[in-house]
């Protein structure tokens, strides 16, 4: 994978790795991004991903994602037999009302040696919002979260 479109049409299943760091977004307005008014591209989570996902230490800067949405990430779920490793997320802010992670919304997988160096809010009180993962019921392993965690409940911010 080098580039945002390749990134955009990985599928649910199968061996994917990154080749080169991705730009989805310019960065340069990140600390002006809110719920409500992002940058140019959306992400939309990769779903229920069932394979291997290896991000070979490069970095994927300007993630931005749909604060309607819940299983927000770069991915929305990884499932049990998937594996996640070596991703960097980087200058990014990942919304949504639950589930909410820079790698993954939720994940019952290994995910291991990621590591989450932009903003991840939830909107919702509720909300399961995690640096890497949301919520999982599986293996997290050596991972970093060097970011925000911020979880709005009635209009107040919490860090």
């Amino acid at each position: 994978i080098e580039n945002g479109s390749q990134l955009a049409n990985v599928g649910e299943s199968g061996y994917y790795k990154l080749n080169k760091d991705i730009y989805l977004n310019d960065t340069t307005g990140l600390k002006d991004w809110t719920a409500e008014d992002g940058p140019a591209n959306i992400w939309r989570p990769i779903q229920s991903f069932n394979g291997s996902f290896d991000g070979n230490g490069y970095m994927i800067y300007g993630l931005y994602t749909d604060a309607e949405e819940s299983e927000q990430g770069l991915f929305a779920e990884i499932l049990s037999d998937a594996v996640v490793k070596n991703v960097v997320i980087e200058k990014s802010h990942v919304f949504g009302t639950y589930f909410v992670g820079a790698i993954a919304g939720r994940s019952w997988g290994t995910v291991s040696e990621c590591t989450n160096n932009g903003n991840v809010t939830a909107l919702d009180e509720d909300g399961y919002c995690g640096g890497i993962v949301g919520i999982s019921g599986a293996l997290l392993e050596n991972c970093i979260n060097n970011g925000n965690i911020i979880i709005s409940i009635f209009n107040q911010i919490f860090t």
